[in-house]
């Protein structure tokens, strides 16, 4: 009898400590990009090598690099764009870019509007090529790719990630009814608000303690979104190219603040939020934007 009551408070204590364990609070950064069009080298005024100074992913790299070593739990997310900008693109159709992501450890990106500037089967044909040996993930939920079915193997709807034991939900959005673009017969759907709830909605539902979207819909949506919706944490944000040194905020229809996010373009910029995770609560704790400039050695 001895043995079982001690055998017992044994299992207890653990039990006790183990929950203490899972209470602890936990913080993440959030590294994130957007819009960089196939700036694989620097730009802007040039040092006494004649090398640009501003920008460029092997810049960035150097920076994201020095981040993911003194920073605790790093998230990485670009929030859509690489195709066309850079005269690069014109001879390597983004293939570079996203293999020099994926080695650098991009957790997902949005897919942007101009990743269909020629079309899906081009970009299907840039992803085969680019994801050979291994992807990371493409995201948007709003795109209903039914009738052209080979790019579901490189794009979803959302994603959850964990990061140090935090299920976090991320899912992507593409701007609708951008004129510019050719997505056919790929469909860009116009319902954003619909759309971003219900993806919230089956994220939480499928474990996430946090949710955000990784959009490229324009600042003008992502208000809309923020405002319109609950169960949305951030919103990282691309398509306009601005350059937010602080987040605009939205109250949602609970009454709580969503924070959205955007950093530039051209990896100028990378934007670094921190946010902890305890017990259920989500709290903003700063941000910054990180210059990639003249005192960033590629």
């Amino acid at each position: 009898m001895k043995k079982n009551l001690l055998y017992l408070a044994i299992i207890v204590t653990c039990l006790i400590a183990n929950k203490k364990i899972e209470a602890q609070p936990v913080t993440i950064t959030l590294l994130h990009v957007n819009d960089t069009h196939s700036h694989l080298d620097a730009t802007g005024p040039k040092d006494d090598n004649l090398e640009g100074t501003l920008g460029g992913i092997a810049k960035a790299a150097t920076v994201i690099e020095e981040l993911r070593a003194t920073e605790p739990n790093v998230l990485l997310l670009h929030a859509g764009d690489v195709f066309q900008g850079d005269p690069m693109f014109n001879t390597y159709f983004g293939v570079p870019e996203f293999m020099l992501m994926k080695q650098l450890g991009f957790d997902a990106m949005a897919v942007g509007n101009h990743e269909f500037d020629f079309g899906p089967d081009v970009l299907n044909d840039v992803l085969t090529t680019a994801f050979a040996n291994g992807s990371f993930p493409l995201i948007s939920a709003n795109l209903d790719m039914s009738a052209f079915p080979a790019l579901q193997q490189w794009v979803q709807p959302s994603i959850i990630k964990n990061i140090a034991g935090v299920h976090i939900g991320i899912f992507g959005m593409t701007v609708p009814n951008n004129p510019t673009n050719n997505p056919a017969p790929v469909i860009v759907n116009d319902d954003v608000i619909g759309i971003a709830q219900q993806t919230a909605d089956a994220l939480h539902a499928g474990g996430a303690e946090v949710v955000i979207c990784l959009s490229h819909l324009g600042i003008f949506y992502d208000k809309l979104v923020a405002a319109n919706t609950s169960g949305i944490n951030f919103i990282i944000g691309g398509h306009d190219h601005y350059l937010l040194e602080e987040p605009v905020t939205v109250t949602n229809i609970n009454g709580s603040p969503v924070p959205v996010f955007q950093a530039g373009e051209h990896y100028r910029y990378i934007g670094k939020l921190h946010f902890t995770v305890d017990q259920g609560t989500v709290s903003m704790n700063d941000y910054e934007i990180v210059h990639v400039d003249k005192n960033v050695p590629a």
